[in-house]
């Protein structure tokens, strides 16, 4: 297996353990120790924890070495109106070079959510595994959209803040109560059919307009959801992560 194909696998390895929660934010990240869990040597995982670094993911702090960023409010907002900016700027794109076939892949994105919240309205899947499924589904209809522009930086930079507001946007999503989350999957359901409908008939200005209020309404939601019940990145503590915790430690 080559280095950059080594460095990949310890970049998806450790993004894993992040978005899972397996490894809590202020967690010190040793190289040698991902390189035994792993099974390779130290540099593809030095290689992928700078990667990391550059993305936002880890930071280097003094007679401590890499550990895991804790995001702040602050942060989080400006997670948020980054990629509110950027995926408004980049509809002339999206409305220029979707095809028929990206369209549908959408429209069929759209019909996933709808079956996934009448299953959730009938008791067909659990709270947990809603609250997992439409975060994920949610991403997915972003990344697809902006994909469809072909600017590969853009795609590159929404796919890592995707990722790291992912972990909050769940947490918002379970301190919901009941009858709020389904009006809220709804809406944002609702939303994403007005985004699609605006791109296809090639309305700039109001997809635009429509993507802005979307990402910035969400902002609202997660805040109301998340900081009035709980700290920012409280780690979820489980057997799984303890004993995750203990090997990368060890």
């Amino acid at each position: 297996m080559s280095k950059e194909t080594l460095q990949i696998k310890a970049y998806n390895w450790i993004i894993k353990e992040i978005i899972e929660k397996n490894l809590p934010p202020g967690f010190q990240l040793r190289e040698e120790h991902i390189a035994e869990e792993l099974n390779m040597s130290a540099t593809p995982v030095r290689e992928a924890l700078r990667r990391l670094e550059r993305e936002g993911w880890v930071e280097n702090v003094p007679f401590k070495g890499c550990v895991l960023k804790t995001f702040s409010e602050d942060e989080i907002r400006e997670l948020h109106q980054l990629r509110a900016g950027m995926e408004t700027a980049v509809i002339p794109e999206v409305i220029k070079n979707m095809t028929p076939a990206d369209y549908q892949e959408l429209r069929g994105m759209l019909e996933d959510q709808e079956l996934l919240l009448e299953k959730f309205r009938d008791n067909s899947v659990t709270f947990e595994e809603f609250q997992k499924e439409f975060t994920k589904c949610d991403a997915e209809f972003h990344t697809a959209m902006i994909r469809t522009s072909h600017r590969k930086r853009m795609i590159e930079l929404a796919g890592t803040w995707d990722m790291q507001l992912s972990k909050y946007s769940a947490r918002s999503i379970r301190s919901e109560k009941y009858d709020h989350q389904l009006e809220l999957a709804s809406y944002t359901i609702d939303q994403h059919r007005a985004i699609l409908t605006a791109i296809r008939l090639k309305w700039a200005a109001a997809a635009r307009e429509l993507v802005s209020a979307h990402i910035l309404s969400a902002l609202d939601s997660l805040f109301e959801g998340t900081f009035a019940d709980f700290e920012l990145d409280t780690p979820i503590e489980t057997d799984e992560t303890k004993k995750k915790n203990k090997s990368c430690q060890k």
